[in-house]
């Protein structure tokens, strides 16, 4: 009954048995929690990293928009500082029947499509409530001229100076708003046409 074991039959008794430790020891655990709170950490770390390029992005994209939108703003109101003025000078030297025949149109494409555009609000409000001045002025000036309220030397005179006052003191600023924009923009690689 009793029998002998021999020294293989040991051996694997011996393989059989679990190495001590394995699963239960601590040093397993411990640097499984450290590769958890490793993960969680790189993936933090690198969604912020997204979020941060994602914010510096829409920055960028936003001031580009201000910028076209703010130069396109400055060429029509360019343009109709000069249609204002020729016709500030035409008003002086014809008489009240040609006036009615040849009324001063501005170009208002870019002012009317800015109500649209989201980039409108970011644009200063100080160049925004001096261009609604020029327009509601002109517009006033020139129809007292047709329903002859002003003369046309004083009316002529009147818009003159509202052009001048445009030309002088508004022009400039938004002139060296556009390219102190143009500048931030060039400063962190963005190319503008």
């Amino acid at each position: 009954m009793w029998r002998s074991v021999s020294s293989s039959e040991q051996g694997q008794k011996q393989e059989r048995r679990p190495a001590s430790g394995g699963v239960k020891e601590s040093s397993f655990w411990l640097s499984q929690i450290f590769m958890l709170a490793a993960t969680v950490l790189g993936v933090f770390l690198a969604a912020q990293e997204g979020l941060n390029q994602a914010i510096a992005f829409d920055d960028l994209t936003s001031r580009q928009n201000n910028y076209y939108l703010r130069s396109s703003l400055a060429s029509e109101l360019q343009s109709n500082i000069a249609q204002a003025r020729e016709y500030a000078e035409f008003v002086q030297r014809s008489s009240d029947n040609t006036i009615k025949q040849y009324p001063l149109q501005l170009d208002l494409f870019v002012w009317e499509s800015m109500r649209y555009s989201p980039a409108t609000l970011e644009t200063p409000s100080e160049f925004i409530s001096e261009i609604q001045r020029f327009y509601r002025e002109a517009n006033d000036i020139r129809q007292k001229i047709e329903r002859r309220v002003y003369g046309s030397e004083f009316g002529g005179q009147e818009l003159l100076k509202v052009t001048e006052r445009m030309e002088k003191d508004v022009m400039p600023k938004l002139r060296a708003n556009i390219e102190g924009l143009k500048k931030s923009l060039a400063d962190k690689g963005v190319v503008l046409d």
